[in-house]
């Protein structure tokens, strides 16, 4: 029922039907923002250039307007976002389209789940995706059944330590779920199928542009010894596959 909801509510937002409550369409889901935002050109640039190889073949699980879809085709040999939203295929397509990228695809679910069966990639990517599933669990499973021998899992999520993401989740209903989420609870959903080789958290800054997120996310990264990088707004995870 919590995936049928957000699926009709993004669904609603493309079509210009509904407003999100904090971070409305052009800002999160815009790609000029984002590949023109700072902190992505930081740390989101030089953390897929360390985690993916060229020759590597990656799914982005969840890929909405399909956002990151040309900037992760900057890193590896190809890339293959899908989702169940079906206006936010339509906008991947035709940003992919329009940025000209040749080694980017989207498809929705249904067609996705026809091409790709089983050990297709080097890496599967899931981005702000797993807070707003009903079932998490599911997508850790259908990640590994995706990923080859040697694949790897890249989670990254809102982390809800930092106040200000705490605040902008609090008060949009769609994004709510992630108060109940920790880095306990990524770890635990995984361990059955992967391995964890790296955790951190991450000074990673876009959708919400306000400066309270921002002034934070300093403030965590260049406090002395690196006590307070607990409140980094994002945290992520890097597994291998056990198979």
């Amino acid at each position: 029922m919590e995936d049928k909801k957000n699926n009709q509510f993004y669904a609603s937002l493309v079509a210009g039907e509904v407003k999100r409550n904090i971070v409305g369409l052009q800002k999160r889901f815009s790609y000029e923002n984002i590949v023109n935002n700072p902190s992505v050109q930081k740390y989101l640039f030089p953390f897929f250039g360390k985690e993916l190889k060229y020759s590597d073949v990656v799914c982005d699980y969840g890929c909405g307007a399909g956002t990151f879809l040309p900037i992760i085709s900057t890193f590896c040999k190809e890339v293959h976002g899908f989702d169940v939203v079906l206006p936010f295929i339509d906008l991947a397509k035709n940003l992919i389209k329009n940025q000209n990228i040749k080694n980017a695809y989207a498809y929705d679910n249904i067609v996705f789940n026809e091409i790709f069966k089983e050990n297709c990639f080097d890496a599967v990517f899931l981005n702000d995706v797993l807070h707003h599933m009903e079932d998490p669990q599911e997508a850790i499973f259908n990640a590994h059944k995706l990923l080859k021998p040697e694949g790897k899992l890249i989670i990254v999520e809102p982390n809800r330590l930092n106040p200000a993401i705490f605040i902008f989740h609090a008060l949009d209903s769609n994004e709510r779920k992630l108060l109940k989420l920790g880095r306990k609870y990524y770890e635990k959903i995984c361990e059955q199928k992967f391995k964890i080789l790296r955790k951190d958290w991450f000074p990673l800054v876009y959708g919400p542009s306000s400066k309270l997120v921002l002034v934070i996310a300093e403030i965590c990264e260049r406090f002395p010894f690196k006590l307070l990088r607990w409140g980094d707004p994002r945290l992520f995870y890097i597994f291998k596959v056990n198979k």
